[in-house]
């Protein structure tokens, strides 16, 4: 799941990833517009999740495609 956040990052960072955990989704991540950041929520557990990890210039792989790597900084162009 992915939020692309300007305006709404205290709710898609407490109210969306809640719903996001007790529904199972494995991994969500958060494009922070406003500090040009991805913020990523991974392993699901109750209302929350176990892992949490922000990006700015690194790479990363989603979990569901793992052969693609994502430079963080394109999604800010």
């Amino acid at each position: 799941m992915i939020e692309i956040s300007q305006t709404t990052l205290e709710y898609d960072l407490n109210n969306r990833k809640e719903i996001y955990a007790n529904g199972g989704i494995n991994e969500y991540w958060i494009i922070d517009l406003k500090n040009t950041e991805l913020i990523v929520f991974r392993e699901p557990s109750g209302n929350d999740y176990k892992t949490r990890a922000t990006f700015r210039d690194d790479a990363i792989a989603p979990l569901a495609f793992p052969n693609i790597e994502v430079v963080v900084s394109t999604l800010f162009k």
